[in-house]
């Protein structure tokens, strides 16, 4: 039987819902509808494998079990404004973090699109060099197939509108659990601190289908991008509208910051410009900036 997974984690959802009820903006169609979280940032059969021997949903067990902990940490955390200290609850934050990071679309579909063209690399390399042992290999084994010439082959396997490479779910899964790795072990190496939306601020915070942002400090070469372990990087995870995890490499302040509007619509702004597609708020409406900078909300940012 099919089962919808979420790829952002229902209880984050919760933190920004009226009672499980959430807006969800897409960004590509321009619309919002105001539905439940648990119809929110689902994807059917998402983390389903089919591995002799192991569960078909135990990858969705796995982020469960992570969950589970890691709501009263949150809970304690927007209560207190202070990070755990115990070194098992960090262990439960960074590894919600980190999967957070990596279960998501919009990476998924870079590292498959990744192994997709070195598959195809693979492919013409083979091709160029052993034609003639594939062409008779194959054409023992089914004498009916139509043999294509040399350059036949290589011309469609570097067609991708003839040849798609599609990455089984196992090996997707794979490759989660392979950056989730590495992206927990690198949170170790960054400093954390808190940030927090008073109550008399007019701006509160969003969350997206990529709810981890990693972003520079500073303007970089165009080519450059931001990893975990790249120096003058920000790191920042809103965990509900009012409170703010942010991680930082080198020296940061260790005590919770009062954010003003601007970096609420800031972070706002980077959000939906790092989101894949959706876009997750209590209200039907937010506040953010525009390309240049200017105050305004996201109905006047599309109507724009």
């Amino acid at each position: 039987m099919k089962r919808r997974h979420h790829y952002v984690s229902r209880f984050l959802l919760n933190n920004f819902s009226n009672d499980g009820m959430i807006n969800c903006f897409d960004n590509v169609e321009k619309t919002i509808k105001y539905i439940s979280t648990k119809d929110a940032a689902v994807i059917r059969d998402y983390y389903r494998i089919n591995v002799e021997g192991l569960p078909e949903d135990i990858f969705e067990d796995v982020f469960n079990e992570i969950e589970a902990p890691v709501a009263q940490i949150i809970r304690n955390i927007n209560e207190t404004k202070q990070l755990p200290t115990d070194d098992e609850e960090i262990q439960y934050l960074f590894l919600f973090i980190a999967s957070l990071a990596c279960r998501v679309p919009s990476i998924r579909e870079n590292v498959n699109k990744n192994i997709g063209e070195i598959i195809r690399l693979l492919g013409l390399q083979t091709i160029s060099h052993r034609y003639e042992d594939l062409t008779e290999s194959v054409m023992r084994n089914d004498p009916s197939t139509k043999k294509y010439t040399k350059k036949e082959l290589l011309e469609i396997l570097s067609d991708k509108e003839k040849i798609s490479i599609e990455i089984a779910n196992e090996m997707q899964m794979e490759n989660i659990l392979f950056l989730l790795d590495i992206i927990y072990k690198a949170l170790y190496e960054r400093n954390w601190y808190i940030g927090y939306v008073a109550d008399n601020k007019a701006c509160r915070l969003i969350t997206t289908d990529t709810p981890i942002l990693l972003y520079f400090t500073k303007k970089m070469p165009q080519f450059y991008s931001p990893a975990f372990l790249t120096p003058d990087t920000i790191l920042s995870f809103a965990i509900d509208p009012q409170t703010i995890i942010y991680s930082e490499l080198g020296k940061v302040p260790t005590f919770p910051i009062s954010l003003k509007n601007y970096t609420i619509r800031e972070n706002n702004y980077l959000s939906t410009k790092l989101a894949k597609k959706y876009y997750f708020y209590k209200e039907n409406d937010f506040y953010m900036f525009d390309d240049q900078r200017r105050k305004i909300t996201l109905q006047q940012y599309w109507s724009s």
